[in-house]
This record gives C-alpha cells, structure tokens and sequence, in this order.
C-alpha cells in the first residue's frame, strides 16, 4: 500500500465549493450585489457598464458596452474586499499580462485594463456568446469521443504557446473553457481565466505565489499544485487537461470525494476509476492517453501539450481506419491546420493550408495589373513578347527579324491606280474647268504655209530637207 502523502494544513481551511487560497476566500463573505460603478456611467471615457452577470472566488464580470464603438464587452472586476491587497490586486493584473502575451484565436482577447479612483483594476475582454463545457456537460452529458477530442485539442494549442512563452494557466477545468458560438465551425473553444497563471523563472511571479498558496480547482490539481505550488511548471496543465478529458468523456471525475480533504487525498494516493468502467465502448488506447496525463510522476505524463495533441491525433487516424503512417496527417487535416508551439507542431482546429489560394489570388492580381498597364500604353505586351515568344532567325542564314516600334497594327499598302493624261484644257478662255475645243482639220494653204515657214528654218540653219521617199544613209544620219 502506498504510503499517504500529507495534506497542507492550509487546503483544510478552504471551501468545499471554492479553489482559491484562504487568504482571498472569505466563507462568510457576501456575494457582491452593486455595480462597481453606477450604471450608465462612462468608465475610462469609453465604456459603460450594464449588468452583473458572473462571478469568481476574485473577481465579478459584468456585461458593458463601447460606446465609440458601440460593441459589447466584458468587464472584469476585482472583487472590493481584496482591492486593497497589493499581492492579490498584481495576481488579478497578471491574468491581463499573459492574455496580452498570447496570440492564440482560442485566448480570449483583452482590450484594456485599468483602475477605478478607489485603486480597485478591472480588465475588459471581448464578449463571447456561448456556454462553458461544464454547463454544457449538464445540459446534454457526456460527450461523444470525437467532439470531446476535437474541444480538447483546440484547447492544446493556447496552452502550447503559452507553456513556449514560460506561462502555466494552473486553473484548466471545463468552467474556464468556453464554447463560442461565434466561431469560424460554430464550435470554437476558448481558454478563460489566466488569474492564477505564472510566469516561469520570474522572481516577481514567485513573489505572488509562494509556498502556502495552492492555487486551482481541488478536483482538476495535480499532485505537486497540493504539496509544492510554488514549484508547479507546465506539466501540471497537463494533469488538469486529462481530468477534463476524463470527464467531458465519463460525465464523472477521477478523483472525487464528499469533502475537500477526500478529494486531495484521492489525488495524492488512490488509483482514478478506470474509464472503460463508466464507458465499456471506450477503447484501451484512449484510456491509455488519459491515464498517462494523470500519472503522479510529471516526468511519466506528457512533456508537452504538443505531444499530448500528437497522440490524440493518431488515435484519431486509427480510429477513422486511416494509414498509420499518415495518422498525423490525416487527424490533423481533419481537425485544422498546425502551428509550431515550443519546436513541436500543435493542431489548429478551422484553420487550413492557404498558400494554394494565396498563389492564385496572386497571380491574378498580376494579370490584371499588367493587362491595365497594356491598355494604358505603359506597357506594351507585343514589344515583352517578340523575340522570346517568336522566333528570332527564320533560317541559317537569314537576318534578325526587325522588332517593331510600337503595338499599333500596321496600316494595308495602298491600293495601285493607273495615271492617265488629262485632256488639254482652253487656258485662252481662262476658265480651267473649261472643255477643249473640237478638233478642226487644216486647209490646203494651211498646210502649205506651215511647211514654207519649217522649210525657211532649215535654210536659215543650213540645212537641207530630204524627200519623204529618199533612203537613208549613215552618213545622212545625224
């Protein structure tokens, strides 16, 4: 038989309802009733605050509105009673620290912090619409094993990079997991509640938590959260996720009890029920999973929230009958695309390859920027293309093709026209538009005189005129 681990003496002081340290729960604290600030009244200059409508062993969150942007928000208070504690006051503000450190679309997003006249910080956070998984579990029951696996996987991706960024959330439980009905599949889980995170190797965050503070929800600690908190790292998240999956699967827990002091005695020294005894259709390798993330020796669980989503996903592809040399590959694409979180790559749930659209929606863009150019004369496509899209020489020896000088076509050779001679036109009239006169055959005398008057040139030259009929000689030939 194992020996019994003890327990604090300060667990035995807390309540059987409430997972914060004794020195922030009051028992006999009442439940805050009024606003913070009178309602309709500017908070900041930029928010209004409407209503109360959850509340925490530290803070109060309250429905309020932007009213630039005319958005709702959340506003989170801390409560009154511990506003002037300077040590609780820097835990509430480290939950805004590390939401602000985190990328992740499943963190809620914090988009402002701040502090009434009193002193007493508040955060405002996006508002979600949804439910948290613990009411969701009392709404329907358990969950079946591929939604359970798909919700869990989603929350292993914030904690990844959160435990990349030496933060430990210290509080997963299904209350601080949040179904958001407003994401890309309508399924979208978001991580609530970094209050109690820490900042590993920060000599400021092991100032807040020391020794006697053990920070968390009884049923979802690990082992070293009850005997040393103040030395926790992120393998205790792992711890908390496989009691979730425990009983997002199951509907019960693995460790529970009628009291508190039962609930951390079964967690430092019983055996959790086995899961194929509330479940005799669950598998041996998924019981095998959770019980690894539930071993009390960190160094026996999962290292990493990377390798706990590896193996949900090959479980997964063997359980779709997948290859099981593709198991990750086909799990992962079923569930979303990865990121790489602390040199491991983690599944992300609804978001896919986009390099395939990005290339074409490139491409496209490129076209229509050159065709416009084409059109606007900065460019002129036939001059890019000639001599590479056509070719250069035509034969051995035949010239370089000349490349033309611009893209306009090339106007048809005109069209050839026979010259003919105009008739003579009577200038003595003075009209040129005016049609030659007819024809009118010599007289006699005409002739005769014309040819006395030639005859009298050839004289006057020296020069003899030949008879018509007299054969011509070379020496008669000029």
């Amino acid at each position: 038989m194992p020996a019994v681990a003890p327990i604090p003496d300060e667990l035995e002081t807390m309540s059987g309802r409430q997972h914060y340290p004794a020195e922030v729960w009051d028992p006999d604290e009442e439940p805050e009733s009024e606003l913070p600030v009178p309602q309709g009244e500017l908070l900041a200059d930029k928010y209004t605050v409407d209503r109360m409508f959850a509340s925490g062993g530290m803070g109060i969150v309250c429905l309020g509105r932007h009213v630039q942007l005319d958005q709702p928000v959340a506003i989170k208070f801390l409560r009154r009673t511990l506003s002037g504690r300077p040590s609780i006051v820097d835990r509430f503000l480290n939950e805004a620290r590390a939401l602000a450190a985190l990328r992740s679309e499943h963190v809620v997003r914090v988009m402002d912090v701040g502090q009434l006249e009193s002193g007493r910080p508040y955060l405002v956070m996006e508002h979600l619409d949804g439910i948290h998984l613990e009411a969701l579990l009392e709404r329907d029951g358990p969950l079946s094993i591929e939604t359970a696996l798909r919700y869990v996987l989603q929350v292993c991706e914030p904690l990844g990079e959160a435990h990349a960024l030496g933060i430990v959330h210290r509080d997963i439980k299904p209350e601080n997991l949040f179904l958001w009905s407003g994401g890309p599949n309508q399924d979208t889980v978001k991580v609530l509640d970094f209050g109690l995170a820490k900042q590993l190797g920060s000599s400021k965050a092991l100032g807040v938590t020391g020794p006697q503070d053990s920070l968390g929800s009884p049923c979802y600690m690990s082992p070293e959260q009850i005997t040393t908190p103040h030395l926790v790292d992120s393998r205790t998240d792992v711890w908390s996720l496989g009691v979730v999956l425990y009983r997002l699967l199951t509907g019960a827990l693995p460790f529970d009890g009628d009291s508190l002091v039962e609930v951390l005695s079964h967690i430092l020294n019983a055996t959790p029920r086995r899961m194929s005894e509330v479940l005799p259709h669950l598998d041996g390798p998924l019981e095998a999973i959770v019980q690894r993330c539930l071993e009390r020796d960190p160094d026996a669980r999962y290292q990493t929230m990377a390798q706990l989503a590896e193996a949900l996903n090959a479980y997964l592809a063997e359980r779709s009958g997948s290859n099981p040399d593709l198991g990750r590959q086909s799990a992962s694409a079923s569930l979303g695309g990865r990121r790489s979180v602390g040199g491991a790559n983690v599944p992300i749930p609804g978001v896919h390859s986009r390099w395939p659209v990005a290339a074409v929606a490139l491409l496209l863009l490129f076209g229509a920027a050159v065709y416009q150019a084409d059109r606007s004369g900065r460019i002129r496509l036939r001059n890019l293309t000639d001599g590479w899209l056509t070719p250069a020489r035509i034969g051995a020896d035949a010239p370089p093709l000349p490349l033309r000088s611009s893209y306009e076509p090339s106007l048809p050779p005109p069209r050839t026209s026979t010259l003919r001679a105009a008739p003579e036109r009577d200038l003595a009239s003075g009209d040129p538009s005016a049609e030659p006169a007819p024809e009118v055959p010599l007289s006699a005398d005409e002739i005769a005189r014309k040819q006395a008057i030639y005859n009298d040139y050839l004289k006057s030259q020296g020069l003899t005129r030949l008879p018509l009929d007299a054969p011509a000689t070379s020496a008669d030939t000029p």
